[in-house]
């Protein structure tokens, strides 16, 4: 995981990645700032292997609103 390059879904897929490798069922997340991205990425993308999440400095899923939506 080159954390330089990456964007948050390829960071998100590498940590699904290193917690199966590690043979872990679920984990717990604790995320802070521009981890809290990543852990709701997780939360969506990794249900099953995720057993709880702390998020404190929340940083939005999403900045900007998708067009359209507050029409």
């Amino acid at each position: 995981m080159l954390l330089f390059f990456s964007n948050s879904h390829e960071i998100t897929a590498d940590l699904i990645d290193l917690r199966q490798a590690l043979g872990y069922r679920q984990w717990n997340i604790i995320s802070v700032g521009y981890g809290t991205r990543i852990a709701q990425l997780l939360m969506r993308d990794d249900t099953k292997g995720t057993r709880s999440v702390m998020m404190d400095s929340l940083e939005p899923a999403s900045p900007f609103p998708s067009p359209g939506c507050c029409e």
